[in-house]
């Protein structure tokens, strides 16, 4: 299977000098490895997103200092924004918040290797498909006075 970690830099990572080496890989989802990140891609802590490869499949990244504590309502509307407009586009299989690697290598070699199959069966399942979240209101005292309308030894108590 071909692998490949993206070796494109981005403006940040070219202008890294070695005090701050200590960063780690967040990682979003899992995506078929034919998507395109957009440039203006954000994630945690306004990181660029960008793509970690291995065979048909691919990781949503960004680079996270380890220094930095994540859990921010930032952070968490970040993860979930990135989610929700790769939804709408490709399939994509989310990571829970908060999912950490030491490195795009070990996304490689932890995540993507190992699971690959399984991966790419189920972004072929999701293919073509939509998710709604439907949510519904109800007037509580119309309901009960529905129940207790049918409901005689209720509304007898």
């Amino acid at each position: 299977m071909a692998e490949s970690v993206d070796t494109v830099p981005s403006p940040a990572e070219e202008e890294r000098t070695p005090l701050d080496q200590d960063l780690s890989t967040y990682v979003y989802g899992i995506v078929p490895e034919d998507v395109q990140v957009s440039d203006d891609a954000r994630g945690v802590a306004t990181a660029p997103v960008r793509l970690v490869r291995h065979g048909e499949i691919a990781a949503l990244v960004s680079e996270v200092a380890l220094e930095r504590p994540l859990g921010t309502p930032d952070d968490l509307v970040a993860h979930q924004q990135l989610l929700d407009a790769t939804a709408a586009e490709v399939p994509v299989l989310p990571l829970r918040f908060g999912a950490v690697l030491t490195n795009r290598q070990a996304v490689v070699d932890e995540l993507l290797g190992p699971y690959h199959d399984e991966f790419l069966a189920a972004l072929d399942e999701l293919e073509g498909r939509a998710e709604f979240v439907v949510k519904g209101r109800y007037d509580e005292r119309a309901v009960l006075m529905e129940v207790l309308n049918e409901n005689v030894e209720a509304a007898q108590l």
